[in-house]
């Protein structure tokens, strides 16, 4: 089975899509190609590495809460997934002029970091919830003992001004005064998994090529 990225496609076994339930709600008809949205293909092939591993093979189990900056002691006994999650910030970039750059601040922390952000991002975009929370232990582990200051420099985030301060905590105000707290789910948004939008786009497709034409009265 073909899955149509933003920038190519990735091949992945049919039987390998049951860990994500958008890809096992697609992979429902006879299909050949999926599309995953504005997925790259950097992404969905590290997605798509991980789905093929699992689906012979157990889901990572986590040790709560991580216990050291190393992943390795959160994952016991599990050195694919240890390799596989290091592997990702580890990769390298694929031309010299872009391992020179590999510490260059991008809008969301170093290369390596950026690599991270878009493997749970497409993770969660496509609900394989295993990898999910195998980046969110990685990410743990990076930020386990660091000040926020720390975690600021460690993720190239912009302390904001004091007026941006004082506009955050306007809009925030509950988190100075917990009782105001809003109550937990009442202003999430509607969520509407990508396989419910890819079949209902098929359906409206279907019904516009079978719908008899119409004749305009005279």
């Amino acid at each position: 089975m073909s899955l149509r990225c933003s920038d190519g496609t990735v091949e992945i076994p049919r039987d390998a899509c049951k860990l994500s339930r958008v890809l096992a709600e697609m992979a429902d008809d006879d299909s050949t190609e999926l599309p995953v949205g504005a997925v790259s293909t950097a992404a969905m092939s590290k997605v798509a590495e991980f789905l093929k591993h699992h689906a012979t093979h157990p889901l990572p189990r986590f040790v709560q809460p991580v216990p050291s900056s190393d992943v390795k002691d959160a994952l016991p006994d599990q050195p694919w997934d240890v390799d596989f999650i290091n592997g990702i910030v580890r990769a390298r970039a694929p031309n010299a002029a872009l391992r020179l750059r590999r510490t260059v601040l991008t809008a969301r922390g170093t290369q390596e970091q950026r690599r991270l952000f878009e493997v749970v991002e497409a993770a969660k975009y496509l609900d394989v919830e295993s990898l999910t929370n195998l980046c969110a232990c990685k990410f743990a582990t990076m930020l386990r003992g660091r000040t926020p200051d720390q975690v600021r420099d460690a993720f190239r985030i912009r302390h904001p001004t004091a007026e941006e301060e004082k506009q955050i905590l306007e809009r925030s105000d509950w988190v100075r005064r917990p009782s105001s707290r809003p109550a937990r789910g009442s202003a999430r948004r509607t969520h509407v998994p990508a396989a419910q939008i890819y079949k209902d786009r098929r359906r409206a497709a279907t019904a516009t090529a079978t719908a008899p034409p119409t004749t305009r009265r005279t």
